[in-house]
């Protein structure tokens, strides 16, 4: 999250990978600032597709089924450039006519709170990790530039680990309550050390001495003026005594986390400390660096707050996103994903990491809303998990939410209904029954054949509502953030409308006539498309083809194989003995079991990449495809160059979802696995698939021809053969 020092692009094959914007350290309600964006994804949702419509509406390149070219981009977390231009973040549509609470920014609380507990521990020897952790997260959150509105938005902050977080959330228990408010500085004054230093050594190199380098005597003095006493920790004692080794003081401790990079939280250092015998007498003296600068410069602008700013729980953390987003904000409802207590902070890390303009807000229609300035856009999804599904049919809301939906259509869309309303159901039926066959708990009363008709794309499509699926969170905020593309380019080609702000759609849908919110009776109204094409096909072209080998006559050929050679080979294949067909699969490197039909149809099937047969015959490990090794390989292949920097796990994963090669979601189906368990397997081996510097993970490149790189790629090869890859590369 700080501007980057080689502001020069490199050409890689077809791509010039242009440099990262330079970022604002300004951070305010209607400019949320933060992190760039990362590359554009490009994979959509599983499920089965909706009935075609009669006339294919006007599909962006986004919502197109038909592969893009996109050149391989690289992880911002790995400080890469992004594929195509970036452009101010569109502000946040007018909150207050949203409506919802407002709430404060914590982030000096959690600073303060975090110090105390650090404090508190350093006078037990096995205490002594605790003390380092709790001075560590407070020197990130110190520094963190973007609104920390709720203790679990801090979940997605590395450095702070899950201790720390509960101390963070004990901090805030009385929060709520008017007589003991969040701790916030008094004006003019600074929450912590670490605050101090920063505009301390900032200030000192502003006043042109001769050196740029502060005394430690100085900087001592300079920093005790600044810092919010009695609440904050003040450096009062002799010079000697923070120059002792066995001294642990929280706040001297804070400076020498400054110097440092952290790992975890992927931050450079801020200040650099330098040896100078003859300029003091403690012979220490202190240099800011351009990322220290850079945080000084902010904390200098909100010195003077005298009441922590009010904004929405979660926003965009970024100054800067795709071109591709445009103007388009996604609004968040509070309590999607069980609100903020469960799963909304982790669908909004997935959406901060797809660098999707968004706010949180507490809306009445739908789940999800696109808007484009203050208008709204004519697109509404609800996502449901199945679970929720058979719980909304128990209770009514099934019907209810409809009713509400088809309302807003008809205002959005006026008579014509050209609002695209759409169901997102996340999750497998099967996977969510309980004893006695129901789906979800048993006292909902709603069986796998219930559930399944009610989320069909039939009987969605007869009630004025398209279908997408996906697997999961992360898959389902990739789907949205497609969405919001989706928009942005019908918003430039004058393909949709933009009539209503969200105030004057409620105000209209409480006197809209209830008969508009029926099920639709023409049938112009009914199977609607989806808002961007689902990859279903791609999925289970693997299975698909499968299922169809099996079946295999000599006599009877597909249509793309009717050619001689074809059928000479299929039945000079049928002629040969089982243990032939067998020797030939391994030579091939390909499965030997199965039934002969099996056999032969692998052994039509082009042949696999050499450098894939040599480490089969050696024993050596190679990831199947589908699986998500496969994926995570892929995924490094498409976003990261030779010799360049890796990416954090929390990003591979991301990316690795969106090349559709894995067959299970990444995240996992609810077990104890998840896609990441196997990345071990990855790094044994000699040498290894792939290689870990600083919690960043790369592809191998040596020895040329057998390393990690030439096998993702040749992964990435069978994966296009198969029909599933969705990287939109040829």
């Amino acid at each position: 999250c700080y501007p980057k020092k080689n502001p020069f692009a490199v050409r890689v094959g077809r791509t010039v990978r242009r440099p990262v914007a330079p970022e604002s350290a300004a951070a305010d309600l209607f400019s949320p600032a933060g992190r760039t964006p990362p590359r554009r994804p490009l994979s959509g949702p599983s499920g089965p597709s909706p009935p075609p419509p009669r006339s294919a509406p006007f599909l962006s390149p986004v919502a197109r089924p038909s592969p893009r070219m996109r050149p391989p981009g690289i992880s911002p977390t790995a400080g890469s450039a992004l594929v195509g231009s970036l452009v101010p973040a569109p502000p946040p549509p007018v909150l207050n006519a949203i409506g919802g609470r407002l709430y404060p920014c914590l982030r000096r609380h959690f600073v303060h709170a975090l110090l105390s507990h650090g404090e508190a521990s350093r006078h037990a020897a096995y205490r002594r990790p605790v003390f380092d952790s709790a001075l560590r997260a407070a020197t990130v959150l110190a520094v963190w530039e973007h609104p920390l509105r709720s203790p679990y938005s801090l979940k997605s902050i590395k450095g702070v680990g899950r201790d720390l977080l509960e101390v963070c959330q004990e901090s805030c228990k009385h929060v709520k309550h008017p007589s003991r408010p969040p701790y916030f500085p008094s004006p003019g004054k600074l929450c912590s050390v670490t605050e101090a230093v920063l505009v301390a050594l900032y200030e000192y190199k502003l006043e042109n001495h001769e050196a740029d380098y502060c005394t430690m005597e100085e900087l001592i003095f300079r920093l005790n003026s600044k810092v919010d006493h009695p609440h904050c920790h003040r450096l009062d004692r002799p010079v000697s005594y923070y120059l002792d080794k066995n001294t642990l003081d929280p706040g001297w401790g804070q400076v020498k986390k400054m110097c440092h990079e952290n790992v975890s939280a992927n931050t450079p250092p801020l200040i650099k400390e330098r040896s100078r015998k003859g300029l003091s007498k403690s012979g220490t003296v202190y240099e800011i660096l351009e990322a220290g600068e850079a945080v000084a410069e902010r904390l200098l602008r909100e010195v003077d707050d005298a009441v922590p700013t009010l904004g929405p729980l979660r926003q965009l953390a970024a100054t800067h996103v795709d071109e591709s987003y445009g103007n388009v904000t996604l609004c968040v409802d509070l309590r999607e994903g069980g609100g903020g207590s469960k799963g909304l902070h982790s669908m909004c890390d997935l959406l901060d990491g797809h660098g999707v303009p968004y706010v949180v807000r507490e809306i009445r229609v739908a789940d999800y809303l696109f808007f484009v300035g203050n208008k709204l856009a004519p697109v509404m999804v609800e996502r449901k998990s199945v679970e929720d599904v058979a719980s909304s049919m128990a209770d009514g809301r099934w019907g209810r939410q409809q009713k509400n939906m088809r309302i807003a259509q008809y205002l959005l869309g006026g008579r014509d209904r050209k609002c695209q309303m759409s169901y997102l159901i996340e999750g497998v039926v099967s996977k969510q029954k309980v004893h006695g066959g129901n789906v979800g708990r048993r006292s909902w009363g709603k069986s796998e054949e219930d559930v399944n008709n009610a989320i069909s794309v039939e009987n969605l499509g007869k009630l004025g509502f398209s279908k997408m699926e996906s697997r999961s969170h992360r898959e389902s905020m990739m789907i949205l953030s497609r969405i919001a593309r989706d928009v942005n380019w019908k918003v430039k080609n004058g393909s949709i409308d933009l009539k209503y702000t969200y105030d004057e759609l409620i105000q209209d849908s409480r006197v809209c006539d209830a008969s508009k919110g029926n099920p639709p009776t023409d049938k112009k109204h009914q199977n609607p498309w989806v808002p961007v094409v689902t990859n279903i096909e791609k999925r289970t072209a693997a299975e698909r083809r499968k299922e169809e080998s099996i079946k295999f006559v000599p006599e009877q050929v597909d249509a793309e194989e009717n050619d001689a050679e074809t059928i000479r080979r299929k039945e000079e294949f049928a002629k040969m003995p089982l243990e032939k067909l067998k020797k030939l699969c391994r030579e091939r490197a390909e499965l030997q079991s199965g039934p002969k039909a099996d056999l032969i149809s692998r052994l039509l099937k082009p042949r696999k990449p050499e450098v894939i047969i040599s480490r089969v015959r050696k024993k050596q490990y190679v990831p199947k495809v589908p699986s998500a090794n496969a994926a995570l390989m892929v995924a490094m292949y498409l976003n990261t160059f030779p010799g360049g920097e890796g990416l954090l796990k929390d990003k591979l994963m991301t990316l690795a979802e969106e090349t559709g090669v894995s067959s299970d979601p990444m995240d996992g189906d609810g077990g104890f696995y998840d896609g990441w368990s196997g990345v071990k397997k990855l790094q044994e081996g000699d040498p290894p698939l792939v290689s870990v510097q600083k919690r960043k993970y790369a592809l191998t490149t040596n020895p040329p021809g057998s390393s990690g790189r030439d096998v993702a790629k040749a992964l990435h090869r069978i994966a296009h053969r198969e029909g599933i890859c969705q990287c939109g590369l040829d």
